[in-house]
């Protein structure tokens, strides 16, 4: 029995740090024609499925995952990452013809960052590939798919509900589409952005929550960058500022406030303690690059909660 299994994507980030590239009319410009050298470049294994199982297995949890890589060498990292991780792999899947989805993100300093993806063999999970009655979890946490992965959603979501798996989720691009489906999702993960499109309207978080509970979701987040989280549960909604740290990279922060905030509602902790367990692996994450050296292992977590000055939970009427 696993506690938890991670369905999404599994990629390989390369981090390019282009400080040496010049900004004009806000654009970063390329001279066509040159060769620039650069800084190493940091490679990292990244995607919603690897980068949250990672953070579940590091908080203690048995954890597996579905998703699929290509037979290559970004491929065998993955695989190598997560044995390291003690992250079973019996669902991973293999495809012959597509390669493993890839992301260069380029960094510059005070600048958004810049991603260019390939999303290859990610975009393929099949359906036909997963025997559904093996899926023997407690848990399923559901990132964003792409492609014909997202084929499999549907069926998976049902699984879940007919075996009583609970099920969290924090949803990509082609998720948002199916509000439909959100009546299958026990704790929903959202930034602000996400929660708009959800409820069909710009509004403050509060509103959002209120237009977004009515779909289905027992429990729901609503991250805003360095602005105010919002969490309601059944009963209460509550706030919390994230904790203020030098940011270094916000790739990977999603993943890792979302598998913190569900980790501790796996252990039954309270919402307040949800919260904290979820604004601390955020925080770690963001002052490293790359979204999985930051990640806390169970271990770290009260001292690491230690050296940050309290942040105070809110509880909205």
């Amino acid at each position: 029995m696993f506690d938890i299994i991670t369905l999404g994507t599994a990629a390989q980030d390369i981090f390019l740090n282009v400080n040496f590239l010049k900004k004009q009319n806000n654009l970063i410009c390329i001279e066509p024609g040159k060769k620039w050298d650069i800084e190493r470049p940091f490679i990292q294994t990244g995607g919603g499925a690897t980068n949250t199982a990672v953070a579940f297995s590091r908080l203690g949890f048995k954890t597996g995952i579905i998703a699929r890589i290509g037979n290559d060498d970004a491929g065998h990292i993955i695989q190598k990452t997560a044995r390291e991780e003690h992250i079973d792999l019996k669902f991973l899947q293999k495809d012959k013809h597509e390669g493993t989805a890839f992301s260069v993100i380029l960094t510059k300093e005070n600048e958004d960052r810049t991603i260019f993806t390939y999303r290859g063999a990610s975009q393929k999970i099949n359906l036909k590939e997963i025997t559904l009655n093996q899926l023997n979890t407690k848990w399923l946490y559901i990132s964003g798919l792409r492609g014909d992965s997202i084929e499999v959603l549907e069926p998976i979501l049902r699984y879940a509900k007919q075996k009583k798996i609970q099920v969290a989720m924090n949803p990509g691009s082609q998720e948002l589409e199916k509000r439909e489906l959100l009546k299958y999702v026990d704790v929903l993960i959202v930034n602000k952005e996400e929660a708009e499109k959800i409820a069909g309207v710009k509004a403050d978080s509060l509103v959002l929550l209120k237009k977004i509970k009515m779909l289905g979701p027992k429990i729901i987040a609503v991250t805003n960058g360095k602005e105010k989280i919002y969490i309601a549960d059944e009963s209460r909604t509550y706030s919390s500022l994230p904790y203020d740290v030098e940011v270094k990279n916000t790739l990977g922060a999603g993943d890792a406030f979302g598998s913190g905030f569900v980790a501790a509602v796996m252990q039954n902790k309270t919402m307040e303690e949800a919260i904290i367990v979820a604004n601390l692996n955020a925080s770690s994450v963001i002052q490293h690059v790359g979204a999985k050296i930051g990640l806390l292992y169970k271990s770290q977590v009260k001292k690491y909660k230690e050296q940050r000055k309290i942040v105070k939970i809110k509880e909205e009427n």
